[in-house]
This record gives C-alpha cells, structure tokens and sequence, in this order.
C-alpha cells in the first residue's frame, strides 16, 4: 500500500477511509470475487451491498464469509464498512 493509505475511522470495527485504489484494485477473494473492483464500482453508482470472504482478524485470519457496504463520499474518496457472517 505504498503511496496512499487507509485513514481509519473507527479501527474497532474496522471501518475505514480510501483513495485512490488502483494499486489494489486485483485484490481477490480465493472464490474469484474482486471484492475491491466491485466496491470501487458500486461507490461510483452511488453505494451498494458486497458479499466476499476475507481473513477475520478475530478469528485467527479464518477465511469468513463478510458482507461490506460502501458509498461514495465525493469523487475521490469512498467510505466501506463490513461485517463478518460466520
């Protein structure tokens, strides 16, 4: 993440600030969902609903299924939000 980074909001839940993601945009869940192009489209539209798992941090980096929700802030920032499902 070199460049540009994270500004987290609440890092209880999670929940952070991004720009400019380019440089994670191939990002992969191992059942092909590219969970950060598809965040990155549904904030473009205007916010939207992503199901993908992802590594839980609470569960020793388990891969679990997660539900995260994004929006758009402006036209270069977007605000995502997720929650595990197991």
């Amino acid at each position: 993440m070199r460049g540009r980074r994270p500004l987290p909001v609440n890092a209880g839940t999670r929940t952070c600030i991004f720009s400019g993601l380019s440089h994670l945009s191939g990002l992969q869940d191992p059942f092909g969902v590219n969970y950060t192009m598809n965040e990155i489209y549904l904030a473009q539209q205007g916010g939207g609903f992503i199901y993908h798992h992802y590594p839980n941090p609470a569960h020793n980096m388990a891969l679990e299924p997660k539900m995260s929700y994004v929006r758009k802030v402006d036209e270069t920032w977007w605000h995502g939000a997720g929650i595990y499902l197991s």
